[in-house]
């Protein structure tokens, strides 16, 4: 994963491809695609804290 800090901002790429993503700044809470590889990614700043969660789709099937 690449995460990088730079003047308060932090540069965000995805984790799986590698690809550059966006840069947040505090307070930033983004849903977001990786146009390289389409993971689909929760990014959450807000402070020092940031978290960067891949939202995986998950199916059920009812039984008649």
């Amino acid at each position: 994963m690449c995460i990088m800090k730079k003047h308060e901002k932090y540069i965000i790429c995805c984790p799986n491809c590698g690809k550059q993503l966006l840069k947040s700044k505090d307070g930033s809470e983004l849903e977001i695609e990786c146009p390289r590889c389409h993971s689909e990614l929760t990014v959450v700043h807000i402070g020092t804290e940031l978290k960067l969660h891949e939202r995986i789709s998950e199916y059920t099937a009812e039984s008649k």
